[in-house]
C-alpha cells in the first residue's frame, strides 16, 4: 500500500516505532524497519543483538543511525522472544537498509515468547493509513 511517498506492504504488522513484523510458521517472526524510518536519513551503522538473547516487548534490541549526520535511533523490540537469526549483512554493509528495508534489509528473526502480543501492532489497512498520515502531520508541525 502506498501512503503519500511511503510504501507499507499489507501483509505486515507495524509498531508505532516504525518496525515491521512478518509472521512465519511455528510462532516465528522477522522484524525490520519500515519505509518511514528508512527515509528519515541515510543509515550508515547498525548495532544488532546476539543470537539466543531473550527480549521482552519494549526493550531496546537494536540501534541504527548515521555517523555523518550525527543521529541514532534506539529501537524497542515490538514482540517478546528469543533471537534466532540476525542479518549480519547489515553490520558489514548497513546501506542495504537505505535500498531495501522490506526484504534483504531485515534485522532479526525471533521465536515468539507470547504470540498474543501481535494484537498490539498496527495491521489493518485503515489503521496503517491513519497512523502514517498522523506521523506525517506530526513531522510537519
Amino acid at each position: 500500500m502506498n501512503i503519500r511517498d511511503y510504501i507499507f506492504p499489507e501483509n505486515l504488522y507495524y509498531s508505532p516505532e516504525h518496525l515491521w513484523v512478518k509472521r512465519e510458521k511455528d510462532n516465528t517472526v522477522v522484524i525490520g524497519i519500515d519505509n518511514y524510518l528508512q527515509k528519515s536519513g541515510v543509515l550508515d551503522f547498525v548495532e544488532l543483538p546476539f543470537e539466543e538473547e531473550e527480549y521482552v516487548r519494549g526493550e531496546i534490541f537494536c540501534v541504527i543511525g548515521s555517523d555523518e549526520n550525527e543521529w541514532e535511533e534506539e529501537l524497542p523490540i515490538p514482540l517478546s522472544g528469543i533471537i534466532l537469526d540476525v542479518n549480519e549483512e547489515l553490520e558489514i554493509d548497513p546501506e542495504v537498509l537505505n535500498n531495501d528495508c522490506y526484504t534483504v534489509g531485515w534485522l532479526i528473526r525471533i521465536a515468539l515468547a507470547n504470540p498474543e502480543e501481535i494484537k498490539y501492532l498496527i495491521h489493518e489497512k485503515s489503521e496503517v493509513k491513519n497512523w502514517i498520515i498522523a506521523e506525517i502531520a506530526k513531522e510537519n508541525d
